[in-house]
């Protein structure tokens, strides 16, 4: 049987690539998109289902009409994007 060293060092760099995946993921919703400190991503219950002619989509989205929402399809994912107001006479003051 060989003899190896030992190198502290590589398990400390495969923490490191662990901790920087569970950053990406809470931070930037592990798409690699940055949203940022303070801004979170709602994601709203959705059903979606095949008939034989189409797919369909069902989404409960709470005070948004059908022109506020952007529906993408690239690369075989599906996207969904809308902004919730605030209720009138909200302010930053009470986020």
């Amino acid at each position: 049987m060989a003899l190896v060293p030992w190198t502290p060092m590589q398990h400390f760099a495969a923490l490191q690539g662990q901790m920087n995946q569970l950053f990406d993921q809470v931070f930037r919703g592990g798409n690699g998109e940055e949203t940022g400190w303070g801004v979170s991503t709602w994601m709203p219950p959705v059903d979606l289902y095949e008939t034989p002619d189409a797919f369909v989509l069902t989404a409960e989205l709470p005070g948004l009409t059908t022109d506020e929402i952007q529906i993408e399809v690239h690369d075989r994912t599906l996207t969904l994007r809308g902004e919730r107001k605030p209720e009138a006479g909200m302010t930053e003051a009470h986020f």
